[in-house]
């Protein structure tokens, strides 16, 4: 299980490199990673013990998107960043 912060989630940016994301959050939880998975986008999951996830998208091992969900009281806060908008 992870341990990531809405502030590691934050040092993450659109195009950064698959390495230099595994070096800020660590190992992924979760992946739908394959051989083929360079051509296609791949999305690591990091799921931390208090139920918050934060999901990013490589395409061709860059970022093209970031999600950050948090529980809150029953309540879901989604912040999601993609290369669309910036």
């Amino acid at each position: 299980m992870a341990n990531v912060s809405r502030e590691d989630f934050d040092k993450i940016q659109i195009g950064m490199w698959q390495a230099e994301v595994m070096v800020i959050l660590g190992e992924a939880d979760d992946d739908n990673h394959e051989s083929w998975a360079n051509y296609v986008p791949t999305i690591l999951i990091w799921e931390n013990p208090d139920g918050s996830k934060v999901r990013i998208t490589f395409s061709h091992n860059q970022v093209t998107e970031k999600t950050y969900e948090e529980l809150e009281k029953n309540k879901l806060s989604l912040l999601l960043q993609t290369d669309e908008n910036l």
